[in-house]
């Protein structure tokens, strides 16, 4: 099961809106397999060559409208609209639940989650009898890392099972850094550790590197300047808004105001560029390790956010447009510039 995975068959299968697993790519589990298309009824797939690396970036809770490719904001994410530019950006794409742990099971298995039922029931953790991407990948002899600042995607809930390096914040990391008066997310460093890990990886060996950037998740970090947050907002104001109302805590009845919705769609905003700056940083550290390398580099988020939309905040309690539609990139030396109108979701694997 682990030979002759090619590009076309890495490329077909990561152009979806979760990431299919090789698997699917090469055939198996006894699901019919279809090949994708984009907005024509055209095969998405293309001329194979080389084992490419791949490089899967998963934003935490990232809005499409909130990546400025999409068109819906100006300057929030110059990296991704280069990506984009670049490469497949999907207008419409959705993902296969509203919260964290069900949507990354689906991207390492390919199954949407009433299949694998993680998320379901009660059921938080993926078992070990679920063959994740990275234990395909490894098998098929690709080298694989996976760096987390989201605690809720590693050891604790089975998400790093193939894995060679894992590394994550856990929830003591979290604590720590908060005491001492700072962000664990500074301290995590992915884009250093991207680069140590390709720089003692095998040159002439393919990598399959996973990151999840946790930015744009709550709480928001109340920048000294902000070019999202309304002009002329009293900093305190700003402050006592984003203390206030923990997003994931502020549904129905305690829905904020105007003014504290504006105030914290501009500090979302300004994480969403944070994590954008993140993806520069990594996207150099791999071309620092190594030079003019020619992978496949996939964006993309587990879910999104309500800020007051239906009067709903938060994610976890609805199954809306701003709780999962979400962007996806695709990008690659072999990847034509095209822009797909077409509806894509997990659901497409059974087509």
């Amino acid at each position: 099961m682990g030979a002759g995975i090619g590009r076309a068959d890495i490329v077909a299968r990561f152009a979806l809106p979760v990431v299919i697993a090789a698997k699917f790519a090469m055939g198996g589990c006894g699901v019919e397999q279809h090949a994708p298309t984009d907005g024509g009824g055209r095969p998405l797939a293309v001329a194979a060559s080389a084992t490419p690396s791949i490089v899967l970036i998963v934003i935490d809770t990232l809005r499409a409208d909130a990546v400025s490719a999409y068109g819906k904001v100006e300057g929030t994410t110059p990296t991704l609209d280069r990506l984009a530019r670049a490469g497949r950006l999907y207008d419409r794409a959705y993902a296969p639940s509203s919260w964290t742990v069900p949507s990354h099971t689906s991207f390492f298995t390919g199954l949407s989650p009433e299949v694998h039922g993680v998320g379901v029931h009660g059921r938080n953790v993926a078992p070990e009898s679920l063959e994740m991407l990275a234990e395909t990948l490894s098998a098929a002899g690709y080298q694989t890392a996976g760096f987390s600042e989201n605690s809720l995607v590693g050891p604790l809930v089975g998400l790093d099972q193939g894995f060679e390096i894992f590394e994550w914040l856990d929830g003591f990391e979290i604590a720590s850094a908060k005491r001492r008066g700072v962000r664990a997310l500074d301290e995590f460093d992915v884009a250093g550790q991207v680069g140590a890990f390709l720089r003692q990886a095998e040159p002439d060996r393919p990598f399959f590197l996973f990151l999840n950037l946790f930015d744009a998740h709550d709480p928001y970090l109340v920048r000294e300047t902000n070019p999202f947050v309304p002009p002329g907002s009293d900093p305190r104001f700003v402050a006592e808004t984003a203390e206030s109302y923990p997003v994931t805590e502020s549904i129905c009845g305690r829905l904020p105001g105007t003014e504290e919705l504006a105030i914290l769609r501009g500090l979302y905003l300004g994480e969403v560029a944070a994590a954008d700056r993140k993806v520069g940083r990594v996207l150099e550290a791999l071309e620092d390790a190594r030079p003019g390398w020619r992978g496949i580099t996939v964006v993309t988020s587990d879910h999104g956010e309500h800020f007051g939309e239906h009067r709903l905040m938060g994610h976890r309690f609805t199954l809306r447009n701003a709780a999962i539609h979400v962007p996806l990139i695709v990008h690659g030396p072999e990847v034509s510039p095209t822009r797909i109108g077409e509806a894509v979701g997990a659901g497409r694997i059974y087509d």
